[in-house]
């Protein structure tokens, strides 16, 4: 969903490029949609990072086409490097911490018409290049501020203090 997603905005946006990072038994499949699609110059498959913190540096922001995200540590991670995100209005992840309009754009899906989900994983995508970027930057991290480490902390800390 999300490379063909990203190759249909390519169309508008030719400077749009997706780098996917992590491992499993789909990237042969991905492979496979990314060559059908001819997109091996803009899509390219990464692979596991350990230092994906210091990768996310080098974007502009986080898309995702998955529905469901258990916590969704990486929305966090993301905006905690201040990118906005693409996603879906997940039940779980996504809509704990993906605020629309504010520090992303969750877009509406479904489990079973994948076109419907690649067009609106598309207009998300376009929306977020057409929104005010100054603006949501400015939003971003203090939109995480409840799940940062320290604040976690000093939570744990009142909470032993307590007992």
């Amino acid at each position: 969903i999300l490379i063909k997603a990203i190759a249909k905005a390519h169309q508008i946006y030719p400077e749009i490029t997706l780098d996917i990072y992590g491992q499993g038994s789909e990237a042969q499949l991905l492979r496979k949609v990314i060559e059908e699609l001819d997109a091996e110059s803009y899509i390219k498959l990464r692979g596991h990072s350990n230092t994906i913190e210091a990768e996310f540096l080098n974007y502009d922001a986080f898309i995702t086409g998955s529905f469901s995200e258990g916590f969704g540590l990486t929305y966090i991670e993301a905006l905690n490097a201040n990118l906005p995100i693409v996603t879906f209005r997940a039940r779980f992840g996504a809509m704990e911490s993906v605020k629309d309009g504010i520090n992303g754009v969750a877009k509406d899906f479904s489990r079973v018409a994948t076109n419907f989900n690649v067009n609106s994983l598309t207009d998300g995508i376009l929306e977020l290049l057409e929104m005010d970027t100054e603006t949501l930057l400015k939003y971003i991290r203090p939109s995480v501020h409840e799940f940062q480490d320290s604040v976690i902390a000093n939570q744990w800390k009142e909470f032993v203090n307590e007992l």
